[in-house]
């Protein structure tokens, strides 16, 4: 989020935080998330870089979408 629009939000009485703060996660599950979205965001570039759809790479990995 940009600076401006938390100062903003602050400023309204707004508490600004983050996933963890929220979900009261700990430092292991926040990091274990983390991995998992860069895993994702690679997964997903490499599919296109083959131009392949969510359907046709399932299909390839005997898995649903």
């Amino acid at each position: 989020m940009k600076q401006n629009k938390i100062k903003k939000l602050k400023n309204a009485g707004w508490t600004v935080g983050n996933a963890q703060d929220f979900l009261e996660l700990t430092q292991e599950e926040t990091l274990f998330l983390e991995l998992k979205l860069a895993l994702s965001a690679h997964l997903k570039e490499c599919r296109q870089e083959q131009h392949l759809t969510q359907n046709e790479l399932a299909e390839l990995l005997q898995s649903s979408q």
